[in-house]
């Protein structure tokens, strides 16, 4: 049969979709194609202790371009059927659409300074992402499309950091995560930051919003008990391997606003999975504080010489100091700032292209104008909504996730590149969920539970 094809300005009606189930979600093959070839880039050390020996140029020039090609063409297919105009806002998809302008604007701008044309590229890549997933995870049939692959990617993820984390990093890696062994040592730290396992990190990245989400929904079946013990193995992974505090606190936010948050979000109590969640927590903490892992986290203090909130905001202040006036308008994509002051010593420390605190990147890059367009997405994951409106278990996930992630943006670093993918996904998803539109019934005739694709 033939397909029909939509306008951006156009919208097929719902009964015109649900006549068109062999078509799925357009573009959604494409966008998942792009989460493997990411995954493919991430593995390639794996890649290289297998054999496959390709320059890393290969890897990280032609496969991100892939990937960039794979993101946009099923970004077009999907806005081409209409879809988006059918599950978001009017108001919504302007402020999307004005987040792709301010790229376009701040990449050019970027040129005009200068900047280094491989990071425009790449940052440009990264945040056109963004926009991407703040647009299509509006839509519940994408969630259901991505929901096992992205539990593949996760376990695979977990399975191969379990096998590397005392396998030291090959040599052209070594400068990218800042390891100190020298040309045939084999001496791994005691967090394995220095090991092959600590590159396959992003592969985690759905780790928290797989969790939550196997917490909210009530269908799936054992994919959706995967998907809960997704949270026990993003922690075994990030805190009881890397030692990561951050991520031990956020997984310990998430249960907390799983347990505290959601009867208040959906005013209505489930006692027997709130025991039983607890009960669960309790005996898995109760077992890792007498592990070896906790006494070397525990232990980290000692072996660190400053306070990480203190080092923070003596970056901050390089970054003030530097850019003056410029915090207004940033210094574009692709822009630096000078780090030496706090980074005495380390190569490229005058042109340090990210902040440890993370939102202020988008200050470096776009000034207030970009970080006020990032911000206005993050406020409008915020806001508290009518009491159906959470009976949507994609939507309580974004909501009991959100307030999480916006922590981890203000404390955390956000990476600006390829590799990132999977890490700028979760949260870019969860934030779309807040701009659905109201009259959206979610695409419930593609969903598994009523049969669907």
């Amino acid at each position: 049969m033939t397909t029909p094809r939509f306008s951006i300005g156009e919208a097929a009606s719902v009964t015109e979709l649900r006549a068109t189930p062999d078509v799925g979600v357009p573009g959604l093959r494409l966008i998942i194609l792009a989460i493997y070839a990411n995954c493919f880039i991430l593995c390639r050390p794996v890649l290289y202790f297998a054999g496959l020996t390709l320059p890393d140029a290969y890897f990280g020039t032609y496969g991100s371009l892939l990937t960039m090609v794979l993101v946009a063409a099923g970004m077009y297919k999907y806005v081409q059927y209409g879809q988006s105009v059918q599950c978001c806002s009017t108001r919504y998809r302007a402020k999307v659409s004005l987040w792709f302008l301010l790229l376009a604007i701040f990449a050019i701008y970027g040129i005009l300074l200068g900047n280094e044309g491989s990071l425009i590229y790449r940052e440009a890549f990264l945040c056109s992402e963004m926009g991407v997933f703040l647009l299509i995870g509006a839509d519940d049939r994408v969630w259901y499309g991505l929901d096992k692959h992205l539990t593949v990617i996760f376990y695979l993820g977990a399975a191969l950091i379990v096998t590397y984390y005392q396998t030291p990093a090959p040599e052209f890696y070594r400068i990218q995560i800042g390891s100190l062994l020298e040309p045939g040592e084999s001496a791994i730290n005691f967090r394995s930051t220095n090991s092959t396992a600590v590159l396959l990190r992003p592969l985690l990245g759905p780790g928290l919003l797989l969790g939550m989400w196997g917490l909210a929904r009530r269908d799936g079946g054992a994919w959706r008990f995967a998907q809960i013990a997704a949270l026990p193995t993003f922690f075994a992974c990030e805190v009881g391997i890397f030692k990561f505090r951050s991520e031990a606190a956020f997984a310990g936010l998430a249960i907390t606003s799983f347990l505290l948050l959601r009867p208040f979000l959906e005013k209505r109590l489930r006692p027997t999975m709130s025991v039983i969640l607890l009960s669960a927590v309790l005996l898995g903490v109760g077992y890792y504080v007498t592990t070896e892992s906790y006494q070397l986290l525990e232990s980290r203090q000692v072996f660190e010489s400053k306070d990480l909130m203190d080092y923070r905001f003596e970056e901050l202040d390089a970054f003030n100091a530097d850019l003056g006036w410029q915090i207004l308008v940033g210094r574009g994509l692709g822009g630096t700032f000078d780090a030496s002051a706090v980074r005495a010593g380390e190569e490229g420390a005058d042109k340090w292209m990210t902040l440890h605190f993370g939102l202020a990147l988008f200050m470096l890059k776009g000034g207030i104008i970009l970080l006020g367009m990032f911000l206005s997405f993050i406020l409008s994951g915020l806001s508290i909504r009518a009491r159906n409106w959470y009976a949507n278990p994609l939507n309580l996930t974004a909501a009991l996730l959100i307030p999480i992630y916006l922590i981890s943006f203000i404390v955390n670093p956000i990476a600006l590149t390829p590799d990132a993918l999977l890490l700028i996904l979760p949260p870019m998803m969860l934030l779309a969920r807040f701009g659905t539109r109201q009259s959206w019934d979610g695409g419930s005739s593609y969903l598994p539970e009523s049969g669907g694709r």
